[in-house]
């Protein structure tokens, strides 16, 4: 088994709900507390790096997809968020991180039936 672990502190976070409030196809307010998180992760020693299901290739056409790379690069430097690099992958490949933050995220800890009884009853 191949037990992999980033050789620098990496935090991969989610934009749309993590970082602001969900208000898609707008892009809502920052979450609170993001913005010293972000500076704490950072003083830390961490790597900050946004995953983004809305940078994908295959979101929309190629000016869409453009639109929201500028959308979200263009809140994070408003906001003045601190962060290292916009994961733009035409794979979608999972990136090797220390820790992933989302807010859709279910945290693994051996408790496979715990996890099917919780998702068998969400909501599309």
């Amino acid at each position: 088994m191949n037990n992999q672990k980033p050789k620098e502190k990496i935090a991969i976070i989610d934009f749309d709900g993590t970082l602001n409030k969900f208000e898609f196809p707008d892009v809502g307010p920052p979450e609170p507390h993001v913005k010293e998180a972000l500076e704490t992760l950072k003083a830390a020693g961490y790597k900050i790096k946004i995953h983004s299901c809305q940078t994908a290739t295959y979101w929309g056409r190629p000016d869409e997809r453009k639109q929201h790379i500028e959308m979200i690069n263009d809140f994070m430097w408003k906001h003045r968020l601190p962060y290292d690099e916009l994961i733009i992958s035409p794979f979608m490949d999972k990136p090797l991180a220390t820790a992933y933050i989302d807010d859709r995220g279910v945290e693994y800890d051996n408790n496979w039936l715990q996890i099917a009884e919780k998702l068998k009853c969400e909501p599309i």
